[in-house]
Parts: C-alpha cells; sequence; structure tokens
C-alpha cells in the first residue's frame, strides 16, 4: 500500500487530501527466469529439439547461482548433447558430473533436470571460489578446482566451451543474467 499525501492552501486553511494506491511488488527475478526461459526454449526448438533438459530449471538454476547461461548451455552440449548422447542417457548427468574417464560413474538422477543444480552447486562450492570466475575457468588450463583437479580430462575442454559459447551467441538471442536484469 503506498499512501500519497497532498497539502493544499487556501488564504487561511491547509487541507490534506489522502489517496492510497494498491501497488503490486514486481519480482524482477521471476521475469528475468521467464525471459530467459523463453530465449533458451526457442534456442532448442531451432538447434536442439531433441534436447532432455527443460529450458524453465536451466532458467531457474543459472538465475538462483548466478551462473552464466550461455557457459552453463556450453558446457552441456560439450557434456552430452543436452543429454541426448553418451553417458547421459543412462545416468541423466547431463553435465557428467561423477563420471570418470575410467567408466566409472558415481551419480544418477531421476531425471536430466535433477543433475542441474547439483552441476551448478559444484561449480559455486568448488570452482568458483576465491574471486575465480568463469572467464578465469576458460583460461586454458583454467577449469580446475580448489584442489588444482581439472573438470575434464580433455587438454582443450575450455578451448571448445568458448567456440560452444560463440556458437550459441550467433544462434540465439541469449543474453549475460545482467543483461537480463537491466531489461527488466
Amino acid at each position: 500500500m503506498l499512501v500519497i499525501l497532498f497539502f493544499t492552501t487556501t488564504s487561511y486553511n491547509v487541507d490534506i487530501v489522502k489517496y492510497e494506491i494498491e501497488i503490486e511488488a514486481v519480482d524482477t527475478t521471476d521475469i528475468v527466469i521467464n525471459s530467459l526461459e523463453t530465449d533458451i526454449e526457442n534456442y532448442f526448438s531451432i538447434n536442439y529439439p531433441k534436447a532432455k533438459i527443460s529450458p524453465r530449471e536451466i532458467a531457474r538454476v543459472c538465475v538462483e547461482y548466478e551462473l552464466e547461461p550461455k557457459f552453463v548451455l556450453s558446457q552441456a552440449h560439450l557434456e552430452s548433447h543436452y543429454g541426448t548422447r553418451g553417458r547421459a542417457k543412462s545416468t541423466n548427468s547431463i553435465f557428467n558430473v561423477g563420471a570418470w574417464d575410467d567408466g566409472t560413474t558415481k551419480n544418477y538422477y531421476a531425471s536430466p533436470d535433477a543433475s542441474i543444480e547439483p552441476y551448478a552447486k559444484l561449480l559455486t562450492q568448488f570452482y568458483l571460489i576465491d574471486g575465480k570466475t568463469i572467464d578465469d575457468l576458460l583460461r586454458p588450463g583454467g577449469f580446475v578446482n580448489h584442489n588444482g583437479h581439472r573438470y575434464a580430462t580433455a587438454k582443450n575442454y575450455e578451448f571448445n566451451i568458448k567456440w560452444l559459447i560463440t556458437y550459441i551467441e550467433e544462434r540465439s538471442d541469449i543474453k549475460t543474467l545482467l543483461e537480463y536484469y537491466e531489461s527488466v
């Protein structure tokens, strides 16, 4: 409730006029999630109609964990082609979290969407800490956690993610999180 008071004066009297206005609070987070979801949905429908992950869940997790959508999407593409290839078909681990080169698999999920938030937690708790940014991760050899262990063994992993980010930029209207917030 917003209350506005106006003071009006006549020769010797001051009248107070009170207006009450109902204002609905706008949650910018929901607006950003909805907008990002739409952009991811459009990207998937044109480029990856068989993607196994929900644009809504990707958008929600990106916003909640403050992760750049194009970075997250590029990793999902590189790791499992959005859940359509490799071990992710049986584990639902879109980002291959807990999947090692020797064939050992630690993590299985009930659905592809269920693997998105654990991935975000892994990134924010072990990789993007102590001021480390996504740009730091994308430097050659930079995708290492707080113990110095690489996310993936492929030597060109960072280059491939950067290439995929460019690929997504050229084929979508997906923006940075800051750009989504600025548009609200």
